[in-house]
């Protein structure tokens, strides 16, 4: 499975069994969510609304431990990387928040592509389909929409 995964597959099409034509590569996109984050915001910011908007849909990079680290730094890396996730997660799970609040979905295996959307469900039975902003292979940000 994950030799298909890291090939794309091709398609090809034919209206009459004789005639062929190639259609779009078809590639397996196997993604998990892990947690969600409210988008931090700076009241201090002097940054113009042009600019928000600008950092808001410029890609970031993934984080990775520092190199060279021993295992004691790594494990304290892991540890502080942790105790973030896990801040960041309660703030989600007990702060109510407005509709147009950004959030950030983190997991793995998210794919940039056309395609790629977000279904925001209410517990009122509302769904949204949302086009995310793709951050990196294990972040999407999204803007909650109204679900009344």
């Amino acid at each position: 499975m994950d030799r298909q995964r890291a090939k794309p597959i091709k398609i090809h099409l034919s209206l009459n069994g004789q005639e062929w034509v190639d259609a779009l590569s078809f590639r397996f996109a196997d993604s998990h969510v892990e947690r969600l984050q409210f988008m931090p915001v700076d009241p201090a910011s002097t940054q113009t609304p042009e600019e928000l908007k600008a950092a808001w849909i410029k890609e970031e990079a993934e984080q990775f431990p520092p190199e060279g680290a021993d295992e004691d730094a790594l494990k304290k890396y892991e540890e502080e990387c942790l105790k973030v996730a896990n801040e960041q997660t309660e703030e989600t799970a007990t702060q109510a928040k407005r509709r147009a609040v950004k959030m950030f979905i983190h997991g793995t295996g998210f794919v940039n592509n056309q395609y790629l959307q977000v279904c925001v469900t209410h517990e009122n039975g509302c769904t949204k389909m949302v086009k995310p902003v793709f951050k990196n292979s294990k972040k999407l940000g999204i803007e909650i929409p109204d679900m009344g």
